[in-house]
């Protein structure tokens, strides 16, 4: 039997494993214990998260990413930006004229209501593995500027990235004040193009 049969037979058995009571527990749990339905549902099925996501694609009719797929499309960091796509885990892309949304868990309601509020437009959910949409958002963090992500649409200045605990784009977005992302943002960019005197 080839490798495609396989995997076919591996999802399908797995599917069969993954029944409405399975996982109402999970996502019952997930809430109790303030972590991911994923997560969860490969704890208890004994799954990869790979193994996971492309059965829960083929179940609830959803596109799967692999790395190669997403590799291959650039992201749409107009529609999410790096900041928020690295804090809520989902990526923006745009394919044959669909925006897709790809998110690593399906159940995450609400990343899906933030979704629809932070788009307004129609879009299709794809999924793909936490590590898969991490490691896209790491390759593309070196080609960033953090003065980029840190001011609100429409005050972006047009030119301008340590704290010593930890200075990323991801933190410099998590920040709560616009001056306080404008400054690190500055000091990182700074930073990263190897500026002598700050």
């Amino acid at each position: 039997m080839n490798t495609v049969n396989e995997s076919l037979l591996h999802d399908e058995a797995l599917i069969h494993r993954l029944t409405p009571e399975v996982v109402r527990a999970a996502r019952q749990r997930a809430s109790s214990e303030q972590r991911g339905v994923c997560t969860l549902l490969e704890e208890a099925l004994s799954v990869s998260a790979e193994a996971l996501v492309h059965a829960l694609g083929r179940a609830l009719h959803h596109r799967v990413f692999d790395n190669a797929v997403l590799a291959s499309l650039p992201p749409a960091f107009d529609l999410i930006d790096y900041a928020d796509g690295a804090r809520r885990g989902c990526l923006a892309f745009r394919d044959a004229g669909v925006i897709w949304v790809v998110v690593s868990d399906p159940f995450d309601d609400a990343l899906q209501a933030w979704c629809v509020e932070h788009l307004g437009v129609p879009h299709e959910i794809g999924l793909a593995s936490a590590d898969d949409i991490a490691a896209l958002l790491s390759r593309h963090e070196d080609s960033m500027r953090a003065i980029d992500t840190a001011l609100p649409a429409g005050e972006q200045a047009a030119d301008s990235g340590s704290d010593l605990e930890d200075l990323s784009i991801r933190s410099i977005g998590e920040g709560t004040s616009v001056v306080v992302k404008l400054v690190h943002s500055t000091l990182y960019d700074a930073l990263k193009s190897g500026v002598s005197d700050i």
